[in-house]
């Protein structure tokens, strides 16, 4: 989701010892294509950890849909997150 106009927090699933390396952005008219690198161990430990990244557009994301490159620049699905935590914590907005 975009958290402010211009700012994309995008998901990543990471394990214990893992980190984001870089993210590669390409902004087009009609989408913005994302890459996450991610480093680490070469093998996973533990559960994953759905942890933010933030990315920084030329432009407003408006109604330009974000595609993931490592899945054939499918779209990622829209979270919004404080809605999440809403439900699961009855934390509010702010």
């Amino acid at each position: 989701m975009e958290r402010e106009p211009g700012r994309l927090q995008l998901r990543v699933g990471l394990c214990t010892h893992e980190g984001v390396c870089n993210v590669l952005v390409e902004e087009g008219t009609e989408s913005v294509a994302v890459l996450i690198l991610v480093c680490g161990d070469t093998k996973a430990t533990g559960g994953y950890t759905d942890c933010p990244v933030h990315v920084y557009l030329d432009e407003q994301l408006a109604d330009r849909v974000v595609l993931d490159v490592v899945q054939g620049r499918r779209p990622v699905p829209y979270v919004n997150v404080y809605e999440e935590l809403e439900r699961e914590f009855g934390l509010p907005r702010s």
